[in-house]
């Protein structure tokens, strides 16, 4: 029952990923910060949700992948400000 509702709750986690990127979109204009970290929570929350369902060897990279570009864009502007 608990591993039915955990991967339930991975499987809906999608929709605050969805939600997450289009307000880091919209945010990250006007304060690159606070946009790049609304980008990074909702690829933690996206690389999270593919190592606990599973999901095939190509979607872990690319979200690894994202979520290291994402890192170091806020890292690289840190250093450079």
């Amino acid at each position: 029952m608990r591993n039915r509702k955990l991967t339930t709750v991975m499987e809906n986690a999608q929709y605050v990923v969805l939600f997450s990127l289009i307000i880091a979109q919209c945010v990250v204009g006007k304060n690159f910060f606070l946009g790049q970290g609304i980008y990074l929570l909702a690829n933690l929350i996206s690389t999270v949700r593919c190592f606990v369902l599973k999901r095939p060897n190509a979607d872990k990279i690319k979200d690894v992948a994202c979520l290291a570009i994402t890192l170091g864009l806020i890292i690289f502007n840190l250093l450079v400000k």
